[in-house]
């Protein structure tokens, strides 16, 4: 969606999907000396103002930015709030969400870290190596990269920006493991505004989770899209 780092997903299927808010990743810049108030309200009203395009939500995982389970923790609060603007929550797990049960209200539909699939699409973090049957659907949506891209002006200055990555799967899986691939991968850029990102044009980010460490993908195909929408080109046409 042009502007947000969510995706809309229409039809029988309607839903929003995001990914990466890392809550509590305020609280460790705090630590470092940095102090940012307030992202916990921002993220929360963006999804607020976004439950007017669909009833359900899928969050693909990373919900928490601490890995393991504190009793501060600030997601129990805002999971019931999105409860008060959604009918329905799916939420898979990431890598940084281990003990995530114990801090979600009753009504979340809680997935395994494997992800799940329906009507054509599956939905994983990307951590973890997905079942076989997900690997059948047409299209696979993930989190966990972060996704950017990175330029460099010709003072050679670097900039990150935010993008969402659409990259095709290999027709046969080199490593055996899958008997059938989806067509395509779209990659959710992270959802708080905090985390800009790993830049996927730059060297040495194919190993960036197994499908890029195994070579499921064509990375080099890839198109790259800025968060406004603006379809920048191929992350080999970007490549530095």
């Amino acid at each position: 969606m042009a502007g947000h780092a969510a995706l809309r997903v229409r039809g029988e299927a309607d839903a929003l999907v995001i990914a990466d808010l890392h809550l509590g990743y305020g609280e460790e810049l705090e630590g470092k000396g940095v102090f940012i108030e307030g992202q916990n309200e921002v993220m929360l009203s963006e999804l607020e103002e976004l439950s007017s395009l669909a009833g359900r939500l899928i969050m693909l995982g990373d919900l928490k930015h601490t890995i393991g389970y504190s009793r501060r923790s600030s997601l129990p609060a805002f999971m019931s709030s999105l409860l008060r603007s959604y009918d329905s929550i799916d939420v898979v797990p990431g890598n940084h969400d281990s003990l995530i049960a114990r801090s979600l209200p009753q009504r979340i539909v809680l997935h395994s870290t494997a992800g799940f699939a329906e009507k054509g699409i599956s939905y994983c973090h990307g951590h973890a190596w997905p079942g076989r049957a997900m690997m059948s659907s047409r299209l696979l949506v993930m989190g966990h990269l972060h996704p950017a891209v990175r330029f460099t002006d010709s003072l050679g200055n670097i900039y990150i920006e935010k993008c969402w990555l659409r990259v095709p799967f290999r027709r046969t899986d080199p490593s055996g493991k899958y008997s059938s691939l989806p067509a395509e991968m779209v990659v959710i850029p992270a959802f708080n505004p905090l985390l800009t990102g790993t830049a996927v044009n730059a060297r040495g980010s194919r190993g960036l989770g197994p499908f890029f460490r195994d070579g499921l993908i064509s990375l080099s195909s890839g198109r790259l899209y800025l968060l406004d929408g603006t379809y920048i080109g191929t992350v080999s046409s970007n490549s530095e």
